[in-house]
């Protein structure tokens, strides 16, 4: 995409105040797309993978986040025409990988629009407090191999040394840059706390250390 990040606009379908300000921008594109592609449109909603994580708040049950109503809150149902899709006007497509080299100027206004964006937090918090069970479930009624980590971990990485680096510890401090929601820094928004990960390890602690 190193000469076509112009030919991307973000369009939500269900908002069809938009089309003649394309209609003006793009004189030259005889045919624009207006509804997403039948696969979009059959497909399972965005959030219907979401995880609804452990909805307990207490810490006593070894949640890492306990849950937060105001933190952890999703739409109850969302369609694909109601969320901003990176659609090509010229090849009235919508990519699955949007990919450029040289220029990244456009990636600071792209990452604010992908429809997943405004529900980041909440995303992440219920994935790490999810279990396997149902992407296992799945898998195994599908059949095929599907490989697992036996170490388990959720929300985070194990580096070469075989230690678990928690999402607090690997993204520490980028809140406002990867969120843009407002909500402070990632497992203190409510307030501060000492938390430990699966493995004992401290991964949020009561007060930040000066770095």
């Amino acid at each position: 995409m190193t000469h076509s990040a112009d030919d991307i606009r973000f369009l939500t379908f269900n908002d069809s105040s938009i089309f003649p300000e394309i209609m003006e921008q793009y004189p030259d594109v005889k045919a624009f797309p207006t509804i997403p592609p039948m696969d979009i449109q059959y497909a399972h909603g965005p959030l219907w993978y979401s995880s609804p994580g452990n909805r307990s708040s207490d810490l006593k049950d070894g949640i890492l986040l306990p849950h937060s109503d105001k933190l952890d809150d999703l739409p109850e149902r969302l369609d694909w025409f109601e969320v901003p899709l990176a659609t090509n006007l010229y090849a009235g497509t919508i990519p699955s990988l949007l990919h450029i080299n040289g220029d990244k100027s456009p990636l600071d206004d792209w990452w604010s629009s992908m429809w997943y964006h405004p529900y980041g937090r909440a995303l992440v918090r219920r994935f790490i407090r999810s279990t396997q069970t149902r992407q296992a479930a799945r898998a195994a009624a599908a059949g095929g191999q599907t490989w697992w980590d036996m170490r388990g971990g959720r929300g985070g990485v194990w580096t070469d040394s075989g230690t678990w680096m928690s999402w607090g510890e690997v993204c520490k401090k980028t809140e406002a840059e990867v969120f843009q929601d407002g909500k402070g820094k990632w497992g203190k928004e409510e307030g501060s706390r000492k938390v430990t990960n699966s493995f004992g390890m401290v991964v949020i602690a009561d007060e930040d250390e000066d770095e």
